[in-house]
């Protein structure tokens, strides 16, 4: 199965929009040109690529790909994005990142997730990691999930957070956050 689009919602505008912040897209009278490609060829199979180009200087300003791969006893995903400086002024450089993930279904109620974000390029680092293990049936999930975040500001330290969601299915949910170290 493939499919692709390549659209802009308005590809000349007679208004400039002051709202929308600079770099954007949707700052100026021309908007970005914007994509979307999708391969499936066995349902075990995904890839898709989105992207967008800066209409008025040609540039890849962001794009988005990514696979996975395997059934939903075991599947594999990774997603690679990259946003362009030029498209982002707020941004330092341009930005590049790793997300990979895993999940394995080890009953027919239970299933484990590991995940992770990291920074590729000059600045490589992790920068979040975590794992979820999962109880489901036909009432119910519950989730206990470990995060690790490295990324860390004035106002947002590192930190390690251990959550325990549970679900009630078509009713709503409630999730604690377990004391952080």
């Amino acid at each position: 199965d493939w499919s692709s689009d390549v659209c802009s919602s308005d590809l000349y505008s007679l208004d400039q929009n002051p709202a929308f912040p600079n770099g954007s897209g949707l700052d100026g009278n021309i908007s970005n040109l914007v994509g979307k490609a999708t391969l499936s060829p066995h349902p075990w199979v995904q890839a898709s690529y989105q992207f967008q180009i800066d209409a008025r200087q040609g540039f890849l300003s962001r794009s988005v790909a990514g696979a996975r791969l395997g059934p939903s006893s075991f599947n594999l995903s990774a997603y690679h994005l990259f946003i362009d400086q030029r498209g982002q002024p707020d941004l330092p450089n341009d930005l590049s990142q790793l997300a990979v993930a895993a999940s394995a279904r080890l009953t027919e109620n239970w299933r484990v997730q590991g995940r992770a974000l990291a920074n590729v390029g000059a600045s490589s680092g992790l920068l979040l990691g975590g794992a979820t293990l999962y109880y489901e049936d036909e009432c119910i999930v519950v989730g206990l999930d470990m995060s690790r975040r490295n990324l860390s500001d004035r106002d947002n330290p590192q930190d390690t957070t251990i959550s325990l969601r549970l679900s009630f299915r078509n009713l709503g949910q409630l999730v604690t956050n377990l004391p952080q170290f």
